[in-house]
């Protein structure tokens, strides 16, 4: 439930800029426009809520700009406080078309791709408005398997379960027989899915391909079916797919 707030240079007249719940979820990453009319920050933790919205300094007014269930990590407005641009940690910026009089989108967003980068972070606009600079972030996220001796003590070295590029693999849980380790996989671009490797790390397969976030994989008794968290159908609900059938 993190909040923002604004304070003077010279450190006095500290007062709240947002407030706990509006929206629902912790704001963070906060950029004014150049007339300083507006703050746009991020959303996290607030699910749905989650994304890029703008406080009317004025009147503390709060508006959606962007819904994103990844996080948006940094925000700049162009020196013309006509475009908003974001970085995710995505192979891409977004730019969102700003109406600096409403404090609205004035268009649809525009992804911009970086070819080369696996994630870009710390995004900046020039004074003349005419680049943009950034940090290019390259992450490895893996799951590992750590041998154990009956009385939990490690075994042996451990050993990398999965070997690929995704963004982020976690959540693992192992299947009832031993066999299989369903788990979270989020790659570049994409939302979460799920996930299926064997225990020797071989027959990887993706369970779900789906817009909505698909989160916290658990077996079911039989092993043949997931049970997992979704937000699809616009909405926060369990769900469960067939692995043979999906």
């Amino acid at each position: 439930g993190a909040t923002l707030n604004v304070v003077d240079l010279d450190g006095r007249n500290l007062r709240p800029l947002t407030a706990r719940g509006t929206p629902l979820g912790g704001h963070a990453a906060p950029a004014w426009t150049g007339d300083g009319r507006f703050v746009a920050f991020s959303v996290f933790d607030g699910a749905r809520n989650n994304g890029v919205w703008v406080v009317s300094v004025e009147t503390g007014r709060t508006t959606q700009l962007l819904e994103a269930m990844r996080g948006h990590y940094e925000l700049a407005f162009a020196p013309d406080d006509t475009s908003l641009y974001v970085a995710g940690g995505d192979p891409f910026i977004t730019r969102i078309p700003f109406n600096k009089e409403s404090g609205t989108m004035a268009g649809p967003r525009e992804m911009i791709a970086v070819p080369g980068v696996e994630g870009v972070r710390g995004v900046t606009i020039s004074p003349d408005g005419t680049r943009v600079g950034f940090a290019g972030l390259a992450l490895e996220s893996q799951l590992w398997l750590q041998p154990i001796a009956p009385d939990g003590t490690g075994r042996g070295a451990p050993r990398a379960l999965t070997t690929d590029t995704s963004r982020r693999n976690s959540k693992p849980v192992v299947s009832a027989d031993g066999s299989s380790v369903a788990y979270v996989s989020a790659r570049g671009g994409e939302s979460p899915n799920l996930w299926v490797i064997g225990i020797d790390g071989k027959n990887s397969a993706q369970i779900t391909a789906n817009d909505s976030p698909d989160l916290q994989p658990n077996w079911f008794p039989d092993g043949r079916r997931l049970g997992f968290l979704s937000t699809r159908q616009n909405g926060l609900g369990m769900w469960s797919i067939d692995l043979e059938t999906r």
